[in-house]
C-alpha cells in the first residue's frame, strides 16, 4: 500500500531547465543527498560535455551485493551518488543503474537522509516508478548453453542485438565470459511490476520554451569556452575515441571540429540544435507522463524552494 512506502524526491526535466541548482538548494534545506538520474553523467572523464557540476572525491562509500559505490561531493560539500562510476568504454545498462540506485536510496533512507534524484533520463525514472523487476530467476538451461560456448561466440551473440554497446565494451569485458553471459541474460529480463516500493514525489520545472532554448544555445557555446576540445582530446588520448558516449551528442561534433571537418562555430551551432531536439524529446516524455508538481526552476526564487518544501512535507507522509 502507498502508506507503507518510503518517500523520495525527484527533480526532473529537460536539459538546461535549472534542475541541478534547484536540487542543491533543496538538499541543503532537507538534509538530502543527490542521486544522479542522468545516463551520461555516470561516465568518468566526461564533465563539460555532460554538464556535470564540479565534483570532488570523498572517502565515503556503500558496499553491498558485490558493489562498492563511492560518494562524490558537489562544490566540495554536497554529497552526491552515481556520478563518475564507469569509464566511457564500459557497458552500463538500465538494469545496472536501477540496481545501484536502489542500493543508494535504501542506504539514504536507513540513515534518515532525504534521497533526491536529479536528472533528465526518463527511462531511469520510469524504471524506479514502475518497479522494474531486477530479480527475475535465471534460465538454467540458457545459462548452461551459454557456458558451453566460447568467449568469442558469446561476444558475437551479444553484438548481434546490441552492436553499439558491444563495440563500446573494453577489452577486459570482451574476454570476460561471466560478464558476457550476464549481459546476454539481462537482455529482455527487465520487467515492470507496475508499482514501486517508493513513493516518488516529482518536481518539474516551469519554463517558456523559447527561454529554455536560449539558455541551451548559451550553454552550448560555454562548453567550448570552458575547454570541451581539451576534454575530448584527453579522452581520445586515453583510448576512448570509439566509446559510446564519445559518439553521441556534443562529443561527436567536438571530434569533427578537432579533425577540422567543421569549424568551431559550426560545431557550436550543431551542438545547440541537437540539444534543443533532445530537450524537446525530454519535454514530450516527462509531460506525457502527467506526473509531478511544476515549479519555477529556470530563475528560481526563495518562494519556489518554500513551495517545494511544502509539497514534500505534504506528500512524504501520504
Amino acid at each position: 500500500m502507498k502508506a507503507s512506502k518510503q518517500s523520495i524526491l525527484a527533480v526532473v526535466g529537460p536539459t538546461a531547465s535549472g534542475k541541478s541548482d534547484f536540487a542543491l538548494e533543496l538538499a541543503e534545506k532537507l538534509h538530502g543527498e543527490i542521486i544522479n538520474l542522468d545516463s551520461r553523467q555516470v561516465y568518468k572523464y566526461l564533465d563539460i560535455g555532460t554538464n556535470k557540476d564540479p565534483l570532488s572525491d570523498s572517502e565515503e562509500y556503500i558496499e553491498k551485493n558485490g558493489h562498492k559505490i563511492y560518494c562524490k561531493l558537489i562544490m566540495n560539500k554536497q554529497k552526491a551518488w552515481l556520478f563518475d562510476i564507469v569509464t566511457p568504454d564500459q557497458s552500463f545498462t538500465l538494469s545496472d543503474y536501477l540496481e545501484l540506485a536502489q542500493i543508494v536510496i535504501d542506504d539514504c533512507l536507513r540513515r534518515n537522509v532525504t534521497p533526491i534524484l536529479v536528472g533528465g533520463t526518463g527511462l531511469y525514472l520510469d524504471g524506479l516508478i514502475k518497479g522494474y523487476n531486477l530479480t527475475t530467476k535465471p534460465d538454467i538451461q540458457l545459462r548452461q548453453k551459454l557456458n558451453s560456448l566460447s568467449v568469442e561466440k558469446l561476444f558475437e551473440i551479444y553484438k548481434e542485438k546490441h552492436l553499439e554497446d558491444a563495440l563500446s565494451l573494453n577489452n577486459s569485458d570482451k574476454k570476460n565470459k561471466v560478464r558476457l553471459i550476464r549481459l546476454i541474460e539481462k537482455d529482455g529480463k527487465v520487467e515492470s511490476n507496475s508499482d514501486s516500493k517508493f513513493n516518488i514525489v516529482i518536481l518539474y520545472p516551469k519554463f517558456i520554451r523559447s527561454e529554455l532554448f536560449k539558455k541551451i544555445d548559451k550553454r552550448s557555446q560555454k562548453m567550448y569556452e570552458q575547454g570541451l576540445i581539451t576534454e575530448v582530446t584527453k579522452a581520445i588520448e586515453m583510448g576512448y575515441k570509439l566509446s559510446k558516449p564519445l559518439m553521441g551528442n556534443t562529443y561527436a561534433e567536438a571530434i569533427r571540429c578537432i579533425k577540422k571537418e567543421i569549424s568551431m562555430d559550426d560545431a557550436i551551432r550543431i551542438t545547440a540544435a541537437k540539444h534543443r531536439q533532445y530537450a524537446t524529446r525530454q519535454i514530450t516524455w516527462f509531460e506525457g507522463e502527467g506526473r509531478g508538481y511544476k515549479l519555477n526552476m529556470l530563475t528560481f526564487s526563495p518562494e519556489s524552494i518554500t513551495d517545494a518544501i511544502a509539497i514534500w512535507d505534504k506528500e512524504k507522509n501520504q
